[in-house]
């Protein structure tokens, strides 16, 4: 309560309800005599009448503590004054009433300079009346009066102020309304109303409210201004209020609620309500005009909801309703009303108008204008229409849609942008709310931005029309969970300076030969989809997707460059999506239903996530990183496969090595197959396994060529059943043929008979392969079967294919299990020869690659050798020829051995050993075979010879660890399995019998050496005779004062081989019994004896026990300087060269050659018989030797000797005469 300044005496209510006023009891203390300076307070709390109210002045009034008094009076014209004093002079305090009435008039009247506040309620009942006439009063309301018979007197200057949420209940008919300051959140209600209009309706209000349902009048309504809003609110009244302010603005909401309202209303007149807010229409009827051409506009700044009631226009005038507000602030229009006769809408430039839903529509028979630099947002499925009742506006006038406007469609069901859409707009925006599939926008022709296109929720679909740019510029928008169609050759809409594309936003080419253009960075794709039929092509630049990548249908998708897809792949049944020869990188799941064509590409799996591999080719394929890869579809490699994290192959998935392609299981990564699943190794496939897992194989062999002998192992843990399923197989239980010749045999070398008691054959189909073991396997190449049993089923080429699991070399060892058995060495009697047993022959064991991965045998670790030459010898039936190596020569190229190959090699004492002992010895075709440190280049001659479409190479090398007998370096000569043959092969001297295709002998010294050189030849199983070619390569560091002379035996010829390179010759190959095992048969020739029993003499110590043998076809002379340099023929034996000079007078150099060290003698006699001179048996070393005799002249006579040239099998002579 307001302070105020006590007079001096203060008089409190203590009456009864209906006490008079003039009884000085009912007042305390008891006021006898009334003064003008009298303070009077009702403070009980009570409600009550006062009674007989007289004229009189007093000096304050109060009301307080939630009284509610009423001062009544009967006697006519009744004034009670209240004087000014210090504070205010009169008070309702909050929750207090006051009511003044009377049976004539009651008036209250402010002294000059007094004051009142209204806290509570002041009620002007009948006759009640405020005079406010006086000077300097002044009157706040900061509760509520209410008029409901009363009236106020006063100047025309306002004394009253109505404070913030005061209000003015104008509760009767008629009268007129205060002269007051209203505060903007102050109300002026009109409840009273009926016939008669209400004055002083054109002052600033704050809220004013029409509320008066039985009003008849017609009213008008002239404010200055309304700073809160203007409810109308009439109820069914029949009375009009009618605008006769030409504008005015109503600061806050225009609310229609029921009742009757004119804003154009006067002939001609222009007038309009200025809405700064919301404006409602619910009931009743607006009208716009009601005159004669006069225009009503109303002016929206805020949302227009137009849910009931009529809007029209009489007369001939028109309506406007203009929504001009601000496109920071959608403004929200919502249709539901009645819209008659010419209403036009305008939405202005800067305004933003948002039709409410999907019903909504602009009504009417006036017209619609969307102006430049405006905004519309259209929920109708139809969109905006030129003409007709459907979209979002039907008004039967002219449609104007500017093409400076922006258009959003943002309804929640799929959409049209109908064909009032411009050709060209400002800003294109798609916002559909819809549900998935129900959400779309599809555009009705090609549309021209001119600022930016945008689709932030729902979709565009395109068809085959372009929203592109004229010129580069603006911003091409696909947001999260938004759809953006491209249909027909169409690519991305054009000319954008920027993308923003969100990571879970979709962007579908649906057309036909569309272009998939790159998204400008740092946007890229979210989800990508390519549909429809035809090419796709993707732009350079398009690098990475961040969500899904999905081709369906039909079309051929091809990248420009290596993508990183942050999600799943997938390549729909029918579409084909070409790699381009990339990298690409997957982090999600890869599913190809269709074709994926990698080229010479590669995709990477490297995320941490846990992912599926469901199908699909590949050129190199990488799967790495902590998270789980599952491959559960069958797919296929083509180049290289890399695992390197956590893999399973889920059952019954397969995944195919195909030819040539490489896979390797790194050491640190887990593997695993399930159930079925297996790892397919195609023939050639390259498989390396470094992992302590053993996944379940299929490792395939494919057989070509012709029928023979091939040599084979199992690269798998299987049975012969399995492995040999594609082959024929005979002479054992469950073979195809079980009652013929064994086709399939092994060799046990610890058999004590000979080489040819060593061969064995399976037990039966079903039994296991022995890890390590090798096979002689015979293909019959659908021949004919023995006594007309039709032919064999084994046509090549053909596929072997065994399915298990190999020896894991990261956690264990594996033991080939060889064996060195020692051969009897005595002579024993074969078809009437002495011959020797194949002492070679001992410990050769015939074993196999073990792994499905290529292993290298000269691998610097990984190996465990024990007495084990260093040579491996692989049959080739293409060229029927055995291939070797020794570690740094051979035929064989290198020492790698491939799955399912066996090979033989060659232990050379007691006790031998070979184990893996790691993965160190697997390798892979692109490595360097001589990438690790090896031994310096060898110091070899190579040796070739051709004839009779066969061909032939040997090798002979000189190093530290060379030996003319046996070394661990040398290769023999193994028997040949096919009926046409070529051998070349040499000795380590001409006391040696290993027929060896890599002789390995001690380096080069001031020594002289004899090499034999031999040749053997078979066709059809028979020796026959020939043209031969043989030529040869010298080391580039071969000594200068070392010659090397080929010594053609047959033809008594010397060639240089440091001057010649090849030499032409023909040739008888010698006859070469066969040797057969103790496993005999006519239907075709099983293996002989392993090393090959060379038919050639072996130094003089087998010269006359062999004297049936064929002469020896070659040696190799390699020694000093000749006489003279003149290079003359050496035979393999003793030779005694021509005494010079001859004749001699006073001494003579006797010269001769020996083929191999030995103890020489030279004799002199002469015609007599008798001795005359010599030199003593000495040791000679190989080469040619020259000696000088001198005798004592005075004793020898002139005349003819004899020189003689003594060895321990041969003797040889020539004349010397002396002068």
């Amino acid at each position: 309560m307001p302070l105020i300044s006590w007079g001096q005496t203060t008089y409190t209510w203590i009456g009864a309800d209906n006490a008079p006023w003039t009884n000085r009891f009912n007042w305390s203390p008891t006021r006898t005599t009334p003064a003008a300076t009298d303070i009077l307070q009702f403070n009980s709390g009570e409600t009550l009448t006062i009674t007989a109210v007289p004229s009189q002045t007093i000096r304050g009034l109060i009301v307080t503590n939630n009284s509610n008094i009423t001062l009544a009076s009967t006697v006519s014209n009744q004034n009670f004054n209240i004087n000014n004093g210090t504070g205010v002079d009169w008070i309702v305090d909050s929750g207090a009433t006051l009511t003044i009435s009377g049976t004539s008039r009651l008036r209250i009247t402010l002294a000059a300079s007094a004051s009142a506040v209204i806290d509570g309620e002041l009620v002007l009942g009948t006759n009640g009346n405020i005079n406010t006439a006086n000077g300097g009063t002044l009157v706040t309301v900061n509760g509520k009066i209410t008029n409901t018979g009363g009236s106020f007197s006063s100047s025309a200057t306002a004394k009253i102020v109505f404070g913030p949420n005061s209000e003015y209940n104008h509760a009767r008919n008629g009268s007129s309304l205060p002269l007051a300051t209203w505060n903007p959140t102050s109300t002026v209600r009109l409840t009273g109303v009926l016939n008669t209009t209400v004055g002083n309706a054109n002052q600033n209000f704050g809220n004013f409210i029409f509320q008066s349902p039985a009003q008849t009048v017609n009213m008008s309504f002239l404010p200055l201004s309304i700073a809160g809003d203007l409810i109308i609110d009439n109820g069914t009244s029949t009375g009009q209020i009618r605008q006769t302010r030409n504008a005015f603005t109503v600061n806050g909401n225009f609310l229609f609620i029921n009742g009757r309202y004119a804003i154009g209303n006067g002939t001609s007149s222009n007038r309009s309500i200025t809405v700064l807010g919301n404006a409602t229409v619910e009931a009743g009827i607006l009208s716009m005009s009601i005159s004669s051409n006069a225009v009503g506009t109303l002016n929206i700044a805020g949302d227009f909801t137009h849910s009931g009631g009529t809007i029209t226009e009489t007369s001939s005038g028109s309506g406007r309703i203009i929504f001009n507000g601000d496109s920071s602030n959608p403004q929200t229009y919502t249709s539901g009303g009645i819209v008659t006769n010419v209403i036009n809408y305008i939405v202005s430039t800067g305004a933003f108008v948002q039709s409410a839903d999907s019903n909504t529509a602009f009504l009417g028979g006036g017209t619609f204008t969307l102006q430049t630099g405006a905004a519309l947002g259209i929920k109708s499925p139809q969109g905006i229409t030129t003409t007709g009742a459907t979209g979002l506006v039907r008004v039967t006038g002219a449609r104007s849609y500017n093409t400076g406007a922006d258009y959003i469609y943002n309804g929640n069901s799929n959409q049209s942008t109908g064909n009032g859409l411009p050709a060209t707009v400002n800003n294109l925006t798609i916002d559909n709310e819809g549900t998935l599939g129900n959400q779309n926008v599809t555009i009705f022709q090609n549309t021209s931005i001119t600022s930016n296109l945008s689709v932030f929720q729902g979709g565009l679909d395109l068809g085959i029309f372009s929203a592109s740019r004229g010129a580069v510029g603006g911003v091409l928008t696909v947001a999260d969970g938004a759809y953006l169609g491209i249909g027909g050759s169409n690519s991305l809409p054009a000319n954008y300076a920027s993308h923003v594309i969100g990571c879970n936003s979709t962007i579908e080419y649906y057309g036909t030969d569309q272009t998939v253009a790159n998204i400008i960075s740092p946007s890229t794709y979210g989800f990508l989809v390519l549909s429809g039929t035809g090419i796709k092509l993707f732009e350079s630049g398009i690098n990475e997707i961040c969500n899904d990548f999905e081709i369906l249908g039909t079309p051929t998708a091809t990248a420009a460059e290596g993508i990183t897809f942050n999600g799943n792949v997938q390549i729909g049944l029918g579409a084909t999506f070409l790699g381009g020869g990339f990298t690409h990188q997957v982090a999600g799941n890869w599913n190809v239903e269709g074709v994926f064509v990698p080229e010479n590409g590669q995709v990477v799996f490297d995320e941490n996530a846990t992912v599926n591999i469901s199908g699909g080719v590949f050129n190199n394929l990488t799967l790495s990183g902590p998270g789980l890869k599952t491959i559960n579809g069958n797919i296929e490699v083509n180049g290289y496969f890399l695992v390197e994290g956590l893999v399973d192959i889920s059952s019954p998935s397969t995944v195919t090595v195909r030819p040539s392609a490489q896979m390797v299981i790194e050491s640190s990564s887990n593997l695993t197959t399930t159930g079925t699943a297996k790892i397919v190794l195609n023939p050639a496939a390259v498989y390396l396994n470094l992992s302590a897992q053993n996944p379940r194989l299929e490792v395939q062999q494919e057989l070509t060529g012709d029928k023979g002998w091939r040599m084979m192992g199992s690269p798998v843990g299987t049975t012969y059943a399995d492995i040999l399923a594609n082959a024929e197989t005979q002479g054992f239980p469950g073979a195809n043929n079980p009652d013929l010749q064994p086709n399939i045999l092994w060799v046990d070398e610890t058999d004590h008979g000979t080489s040819l008691q060593t061969w064995r054959k399976p037990a039966q189909i079903t039994d296991a392969v022995v890890s390590g073991r090798g096979h002689y396997l015979y293909v019959f190449n659908g021949a004919e079967k023995p006594a007309g049993g039709g032919n064999y089923s084994d046509g090549l080429p053909l596929t072997l294919s065994g399915t298990g699991t190999e020896p894991n070399l990261a956690t264990g060892t594996f033991d080939f299990g060889v064996t060195f058995t020692s051969r009897d060495t005595s002579l024993i009697v074969d078809g009437g020869q002495l011959t020797e047993v194949n002492v070679a022959d001992a410990g050769f064991n015939l074993i196999a690659n073990p792994t499905a991965s290529m292993i290298d045998f000269y691998a610097p670790t990984g190996w465990n050798k024990t007495n084990i030459d260093n040579t491996i010898y692989v049959w080739d039936p293409t060229s029927g020829s055995f291939l070797t190596h020794n570690g740094t020569l051979g035929t064989l190229g290198n020492g790698r051995i491939a799955p399912y190959q066996a090979f033989w090699i060659r232990t050379n004492g007691a006790n031998p050993q070979l184990q893996l002992t790691g993965n160190d010895v697997k390798t892979i075709v692109s490595k360097e075979f001589f990438g690790r440190k090896t031994e310096e280049e060898p110091f070899a001659i190579q040796l070739a010879v051709t004839g009779e479409e066969m061909q032939a190479e040997s090798f002979i090398s000189f190093g530290r660890e060379g030996k003319e007998s046996n070394d661990p370096k040398d290769a023999y000569q193994l028997e040949s399995l096919a009926d046409d043959w070529l051998f070349l092969y040499t000795y380590g001297s001409l006391r040696t019998s290993n027929p060896l295709v890599i002789n390995s002998l001690p380096m080069l010294d001031e020594r002289e050496m004899i090499i034999p050189v031999h040749l053997a030849a078979s066709k059809n199983g028979k020796a026959f005779q020939g043209s031969f070619l043989m030529n040869w390569t010298l080391p580039n560091e071969w000594p200068a004062d070392k010659s090397i002379i080929l010594m053609d035996h047959l033809n008594k010829k010397a060639i240089n081989m440091q001057e010649e390179s090849a030499y032409t010759f023909s040739f008888q190959a010698p006859e070469v019994p066969k040797k057969r095992a103790r496993l005999s048969s006519n239907d075709f020739e099983l293996p002989n004896a392993i090393v090959f029993k060379s038919p050639y003499k072996t130094g003089e110590s087998n010269a006359k026990i062999n004297s049936t043998s064929p002469e020896r076809p070659f040696t190799i002379y390699i020694g000093g300087a000749f006489q003279e340099d003149k290079i003359e023929y050496l035979p393999d034996f003793p030779k005694l060269f021509p005494v010079s000079p001859n004749p001699f007078m006073d001494s003579a150099k006797i010269r001769f050659f020996l083929p191999e060290s030995t103890k020489a003698e030279i004799l002199i006699y002469d015609l007599m018989g008798q001795k005359v001179g010599g030199f003593p048996a000495a040791e000679y070393g190989t080469g040619i030797h020259e000696l000088e005799w001198i005798p004592n002249s005075t004793k020898l006579s002139t005349g003819m000797y004899v020189v003689q040239l003594a060895t321990e099998n041969y003797r040889f002579t020539q004349k010397l005469i002396k002068n």
